[in-house]
């Protein structure tokens, strides 16, 4: 289990708390769910932003000596319980390209 917790800034924000962060065998995960409705929340827009830019600054700095970190949004409506994480990142990364 990660015994960190990710705390990014986003400007004229306080400190946000991802929903989740998940560790696999080879890379980390900061993970957003959000309902259909705040996809395309300006404020929702402005906090992936910053998500995305800590997982590559955190990339940047470490570069191979450590796990990659990547952000992923997932809509609610793509959950399924049958899924692995696996799909359900690929899910996200398909719909935020």
């Amino acid at each position: 289990m990660l015994n960190w917790a990710a705390t990014y800034q986003c400007k004229w924000r306080e400190p946000i708390q991802p929903d989740f962060i998940v560790e696999t065998a080879t890379a980390i995960y900061i993970i957003e769910v959000k309902a259909k409705n705040e996809l395309d929340d300006e404020g929702v827009l402005i906090k992936n932003k910053a998500a995305q830019v800590y997982c590559d600054n955190v990339n940047m700095v470490f570069g191979d000596t450590t796990k990659k970190w990547h952000f992923a949004m997932i809509a609610d409506y793509n959950i399924a319980s049958n899924m692995s994480f696996e799909e359900l990142v690929a899910r996200a990364e398909r719909r935020s390209r």
